[in-house]
């Protein structure tokens, strides 16, 4: 066991160590440590076949904690929990590790001399049962938003443990809240992110019995969870997307011209199930076309219009996207956008969602895959996705995704609810 983590748990009093690797859909898993155990433990082993990363007969893996994630829970302080790495059971990377890949680019824009900052947009809903947990709506206060002690709570948490939290507010949907986060390194944003979603989850059970769902689509009519991806890129301290007239950069254009090439591929990582495409719907603010625009809500890739600073905002990704590989796919595709000079179409200034079918042909605006299989097709076509998520990942990755939408068409063509099977399926882990 790392000493830097010895030393760190030791001065926190706790009883029990979580240890905790992201599988490659996105969902946590954890083995628990009596602290009195740890001294007499050299590596920890893991069972990689059961958690979707190796085949049967290369299934023993190996997990490395990170001891700059490590915290204390703050509502049972007996209890630490750190992330870790997947490696081989030689100490060698897993390159099927989702937060290797994402380490793997962040070492690509230190080699362009670029620093990458994001910031994450997370939505949610708060359940109780299969309904909405409230009646309230977009930026409604309290007594109608009734559950806005129990966001507090759940941002103190985040607070507490060094999640740089922006605000949060009740969004569209009933029972649906927003949280943002500042702006950060794409690790540390990721990491925060999957921590979020864990505390998150635990404080609606605990304090009010209801569950917090990152379920793209729980409610058929209401507004979808969407996991929104604010963009900076900057250099020297600087920001490379705003020329010193404010205007768009030439690195901007090629860096979006590079999102949006990619887009049809990587939409099978910012939209990975079923789910997520009953959100991808006109009307919603969830952009369904190959599009990008200044203080545009309904193209893909919005420029806020607010801004002195360039930013760049990719509004295509929802709540069950691995943040791993979503940040990894979005840096490498602006990158290549960049190391291409990749122009990007004319931007879209007007409402996409309210243009007629022939109109948008004549304007030259594409669909984003329209379901699971598309998208999964796409990705599989795009050469440049598979050497950044690499072949051992996305062999698992589209294997275990044709199963999900072949299961789905199966129920659909059956006498199953499908609505209850997608529920049932997404709620507590999406």
């Amino acid at each position: 066991m790392d000493s830097v983590l010895l030393e760190k748990v030791e001065k926190s009093n706790i009883d029990y160590l979580i240890v905790v690797l992201t599988d490659i859909f996105g969902a946590e898993k954890g083995l628990e440590f009596p602290v009195r155990s740890l001294d007499n433990i050299d590596q920890i082993g893991i069972d990689g076949s059961s958690v979707g990363f190796e085949p049967t007969k290369h299934s023993d893996l190996t997990l490395t904690p990170d001891p700059n994630t490590f915290i204390v829970l703050p509502w049972n302080r007996r209890i630490g929990r750190v992330l870790c790495d997947v490696k081989k059971v030689d100490g060698q990377d897993l390159d099927a590790c989702p937060r290797t890949i994402l380490k793997q680019q962040i070492d690509s824009l230190k080699a362009s001399e670029f620093r990458y900052l994001c910031r994450p947009e997370l939505e949610l809903y708060l359940v109780e049962e299969d309904c909405p947990a409230d009646d309230a709506h977009y930026l409604d206060l309290e007594p109608i938003d009734q559950f806005a002690p129990l966001r507090r709570i759940m941002i103190d948490r985040a607070l507490e443990l060094g999640i740089p939290i922006k605000y949060g507010h009740h969004e569209c949907g009933p029972g649906q809240i927003e949280i943002e986060f500042l702006y950060d390194d794409p690790l540390r944003a990721a990491d925060n992110t999957q921590i979020f979603k864990f505390l998150a989850r635990y404080i609606s059970w605990d304090e009010e019995s209801l569950i917090a769902t990152f379920m793209p689509k729980p409610f058929s009519g209401e507004a979808g969870n969407g996991l929104h991806i604010h963009q900076r890129l900057m250099k020297d301290q600087k920001s490379v997307f705003t020329t010193d007239d404010g205007e768009l950069s030439d690195l901007c254009l090629h860096f979006i011209g590079g999102l949006l090439e990619h887009a049809p591929a990587m939409t099978a990582i910012t939209c990975p199930t079923v789910n997520s495409f009953r959100r991808m719907i006109v009307g919603h603010e969830a952009p369904v076309y190959l599009t990008w625009g200044v203080a545009n809500r309904t193209a893909l890739i919005r420029i806020p219009g607010y801004e002195k600073e360039v930013r760049i905002e990719y509004r295509g990704a929802d709540g069950s996207a691995n943040i791993y590989l979503l940040l990894s796919v979005l840096i490498a595709s602006g990158l290549d956008g960049i190391k291409r000079k990749i122009e990007p179409p004319d931007q879209v200034t007007i409402d996409i969602d309210s243009l007629s079918n022939k109109r948008r042909r004549e304007m030259g605006i594409e669909l984003l895959p329209s379901n699971l299989s598309e998208a999964l097709n796409a990705l599989d076509e795009d050469k440049f996705m598979r050497t950044v998520l690499g072949e051992d990942l996305l062999e698992v990755f589209l294997r275990e995704k044709h199963k999900e939408w072949s299961e789905f068409q199966a129920i659909e063509k059956g006498a199953i609810d499908v609505t209850k099977w997608e529920f049932n399926r997404y709620l507590r882990y999406g």
